[in-house]
This record gives C-alpha cells, structure tokens and sequence, in this order.
C-alpha cells in the first residue's frame, strides 16, 4: 500500500487549516497588527515610514478587531494613501485584506473584485512583483473557485514561473516566496506533471526559513517533493526527503504537538513503503512499527486521523505476511477492520478495502481455510471490478487530458520559438538600426566634409578668378593708356619701345588662358563644356570672348585682353548672334 497518496491528501488538508492559525497567531502575540495603528498616525507617516510599516506589521485574522478594521476602517486607511498620492501604500494595504480574505466573509465576486482591484494599483503604480502576486491568486482563485480551464492556469503558471525568474525571486520574499511557488508545484503535482512539479518545489525549497513562524509550510513542501520522487520510483532521493521532513520536525517543533506527531508517524510509514518497493524488508519493518506505534493505537483530534491508522496498517500488514509473521499480521488485521468501520463511508475509502482483502485472503492461505479464500475473493470481486471501471474512465480522462497538455506543450514550443524569432528579429532590426545610424552619421560627415572643402575652394576660386578679372581690366586700363599716349607720341623709337610693352599685356596667350581657365573652371565648373556640347563649331577664340563676357568684362577690356580691336569684338559677337542666334 502506497501511503504517500494519504499523505497528500492529509497536506492539502492541514495546508487549508493552518494557513493562518500556524503563521499569523505569533503576529497576535509578539507583532503589531493594523488595527493597532490609529488614523491620524498612519496619516502624519511619510510614504517610506508607510510603506515599512504595512510590509512588516502582522495580521490577526482570528482576531475579532480585524474583521471590524477590514470592513469598517479599511476604506478610511486607503482613501489617506490616495490623498496623499501613495500608491505602493495602496496596493499594500489591498495586499494586506488579501492576507486575512478568508476571515472576512467574503462573497466569490467580492474576493474576485479584491484581486482585481489589486492588479489594477499595481499596474498604476508600476509594481511589477505586486503585479504578479494579485495576478497568482486571481488566477488560482479562477482554476479551483470558478471551475476555470486547467489549460487556462497551466498556461499563466508556465508564464508566472519565467516572470518570477526574470524579476528574481528574492524580490518576492515579502510574500512568501515559498508558498507562491507550492501553489504552482501543487498544481502540476495534481495533475502528474511531476517535472513542471519538481522545478518549482525545488525552488521553493531554497527559499525555507525554519526561524520563521512559517513552520508547517516547510513539511508541506518538503512532503510534496518527497511524494513526487516516490511516485516516479526514485525511492532512495524520496527517502532522502522524507529524513529531511524528520530532522525539521524534530530541530524547530511546534505549539500544536499533537499535529507535529501525526506528520512523525506518517513520514515513518512512508519511509517503510519506500525501503518495502526497495526490497529492504526488515528496515522497512523497523520504520512502519515506529510509524505505527506514533499513529495507531491512541485517539486522534484531526478527521483524518483513524484513516492514517488504517493506512499505516496496510504498509505494516504487508510487511508482516512478506516476513511470514502470520498472527502478528492477523491482530493488525483485526485494528484495520475496526478502523474500516469508523471511516470506511467517507469519500475515497471504498477502494481501500481491497488491499485488506488481499492481506486478508493471504492469511487465510496459510491457515487453509479455503472457503474464507473463497467468500473474501467473492468480496473482494465487485469492489475489483468498481475499480477496474473507474480507472478505465480515469484512464480516458487522462488520455483526453494528456492530449490538451500535449497541445499546450507544442503550442508553448511553437509560442516560445516565435518569440525567439521575434527577439531576434528585434535584435537585429536594432542592431541594423544602429549600423545604419553609424553609416548615416559617417556619411552625413563625410558628405559635409567634402561640401565644406567644395565650399572653401570654390570661395578660392572665386577670389583668385576675382584677383586675376581684377588684373586684366587695370591691365587693360594700362593698354587704353598706353595707346591713347602712343597715338600723341612722334618718336618712332619710344613708339616701338611702347609697342613691345603692350605686346607683354597681350594677355590671354595660350599660357595665360590655360591657366586663367583652369581658375575660371573651378568657379564656373560646366560653362565652357556646356558651350562646347551646345555648339560643336564654336572657335577657341569666340569661347574666350564669352567666358570674358560672363564675367561682365566691357568691350573695351575684352578687346585689350584678347589683344584684338574692339571693331573685332563688335564683329565676333555679330557673328555668334547671326550663327547660334541668343546665346544665354
């Protein structure tokens, strides 16, 4: 007989009853509790001194005051956090009502709305770990109070976990880290998705502080991993569990002896099944004596007590009869059914039954009272065969079962791979993002780089072409000169010595316009190709007339740069006219 499924059966039970009588009755005797706070106090404390005191304060929630704080002065405290625009004193307080809502008489839509109105302060308030916490039991509340989809809270829990993660779990200490996570194992232990089960009590694990006043939440815990590990057939890790549970109830204790004994003998019995599926036998004999004589034998004030007796039975009975310790099995046989007729209508006993058949029909083989082994066989039958059509149908319902998690595990595959993808992509897209910043930032310099040395060359060439313009009219302001003197002059020789000067301001030689255009080209970059490609015929010489032209040279200094009459310019530009008509 596999005790640990009592076992569990016995820590959903004791988890509901001592939630609050073993955690919060210390804060009634040594902690300061809400109500104790008066409003004008609470009021004059700044939001930190606030904050402070409604994370460190214990609730009473058997206390008669705290029913009447919570539902009389409750709204009076909040409103105070709201005028003075405190919103973690808000969701702190919600926090607070949320601790003691089992005490409260609460309504399923009133309980409901608490948790909503939780998530919506959090979320106002930016308070992501207060976030998930409201979020947990509205979500747990929905799965077991509203007949929610298992689906549903199997997809959040899945989320949760990696949120916890993320924010690190030490973060969420404040709200018993411990116990958050044994929820989320608890609901994967029910429904055999032992792994999923075991990260999240393992984690839990780490997180136990037997100092606490959170005493019973440590065995709860720890049993729950134990049960894993002996459901999976790891009975030496389970064992190693089930010695930690011991050790922990023997090093801290408890006010309530009596509950502390019974999770002695249970955890001895356990033991004894383990080292029986084992094949150590006589170890497991010492233990499930030990166990028994804690459990058996002595009225228990707990309702499943008589049950833990008859299960303890069933563990050393089989025991007994594989050691051929016949009478000593049959006495224990008797207790059994004793005990079988004080619980055996409760839910879930039925079945129990049959391993007393079994041990039953063993015994009388050996006494060979065969008619016995008949008439327990004919009993034994209809309850066999009840269980046979239960566990078809439990069978079909888990098949149905595993199929909706097979679904949800691809679809969680295929959501997480979408999510790598888009992670990815995102990292990528900012990564390209960025390059092309740095390519745009690096052309953008480069580009106004090179505007800037255009712009400084040009401004040169603009100077230098003004200097050389400059040159070439008071050069030819000379020349004007010049001949205008050389008309008056009579003496053949300083006529010729003015000739060979004027000669030297014959300006706009090959040499002269080389260079002259190179200078002109840097200003006026296309005008000379432009002429070139417009009118494939033009001369040299008409496009040195109308680059001096573009520059606004009169025809006069046209006339001495190009050393050439001003009859010539006048006749030039009459030929470009009459040849290419305007010329713009």
């Amino acid at each position: 007989m596999e005790l640990y499924t009592y076992s569990i059966a016995f820590t959903l039970w004791a988890d509901l009853f001592f939630f609050f009588f073993i955690i919060f009755i210390p804060g009634w005797i040594t902690g300061q509790t809400l109500e104790s706070i008066s409003l004008e106090e609470f009021r004059n404390l700044d939001k930190k001194d606030r904050l402070n005191l409604l994370q460190n304060i214990e609730d009473r929630p058997w206390a008669k005051h705290d029913s009447i704080f919570y539902t009389k002065e409750f709204d009076r405290f909040f409103k105070v956090c709201s005028d003075q625009n405190d919103g973690l004193g808000k969701v702190w307080l919600l926090y607070r009502m949320l601790n003691v809502r089992a005490h409260l008489n609460l309504t399923l839509d009133q309980e409901e709305a608490l948790y909503q109105r939780g998530i919506q302060e959090a979320k106002k308030n930016n308070a992501e770990v207060e976030l998930v916490v409201f979020s947990h039991y509205k979500e747990l509340f929905l799965f077991n109070k509203r007949n929610g989809k298992m689906e549903v809270c199997y997809l959040y829990l899945i989320d949760e976990y990696q949120k916890m993660k993320a924010l690190g779990f030490e973060k969420f200490k404040p709200f018993q880290v411990a116990r958050l996570l044994y929820h989320r194992g608890n609901f994967f232990l029910e429904i055999e998705e032992y792994d999923l089960a075991l990260t999240s009590l393992l984690e839990a694990e780490k997180y136990l502080d037997e100092l606490t006043t959170h005493k019973n939440i440590t065995v709860i815990i720890l049993n729950a991993i134990q049960s894993i590990y002996q459901r999976t057939n790891q009975g030496e890790k389970g064992l190693l569990y089930a010695k930690k549970i011991l050790t922990h109830i023997e090093k801290v204790g408890h006010t309530d002896e009596k509950y502390y004994n019974l999770w002695r003998g249970l955890v001895r019995i356990d033991m004894a099944s383990m080292k029986l599926n084992l094949n150590e036998i006589r170890e497991s004999e010492v233990l499930a004596m030990e166990g028994y004589q804690i459990i058996g034998g002595q009225p228990s004030e707990y309702v499943l007590g008589s049950e833990a007796e008859f299960d303890a039975l069933i563990v050393l009975i089989d025991i007994k009869i594989r050691l051929k310790k016949f009478e000593e099995a049959a006495k224990l046989i008797q207790r059994a059914q004793q005990l079988y007729q004080i619980y055996g209508d409760r839910e879930g006993a039925y079945f129990k039954q049959i391993a007393l058949y079994e041990h039953q029909i063993a015994l009388a083989h050996y006494h060979q009272d065969w008619k016995k082994v008949v008439d327990l066989q004919n009993l034994l039958k209809p309850v066999q065969d009840s269980l046979a059509r239960k566990n078809n149908f439990r069978k079909q319902e888990s098949l149905k079962q595993q199929n909706k998690l097979d679904q949800l595990r691809a679809e969680l595959a295929l959501t997480q791979k979408e999510k790598e993808l888009n992670t990815w992509i995102r990292n990528a897209s900012l990564l390209l993002l960025f390059l092309s910043g740095m390519l745009f930032f690096t052309l953008f310099n480069a580009i106004k780089t090179k505007k800037k040395i255009k712009e400084t060359e040009l401004e040169n060439a603009q100077h230098e072409l003004g200097v050389i313009s400059k040159n070439l009219v008071e050069k030819s302001n000379i020349l004007e000169q010049m001949k205008e003197e050389m008309a008056q002059l009579s003496d053949e020789a300083k006529k010729s010595q003015y000739l060979e000067k004027l000669s030297t301001y014959s300006i706009l030689k090959d040499e002269d316009w080389h260079e002259f255009k190179q200078i002109f080209e840097r200003v006026y970059p296309n005008f000379i190709n432009e002429l070139k490609e417009a009118y494939e015929d033009i001369t040299p010489a008409e496009i040195r007339l109308l680059v001096l032209e573009k520059l606004n040279f009169s025809q006069d200094a046209m006339a001495n740069n190009l050393g050439v009459s001003k009859q010539a310019i006048y006749q030039t530009k009459y030929r470009l006219r009459k040849k290419y008509g305007s010329l713009n």
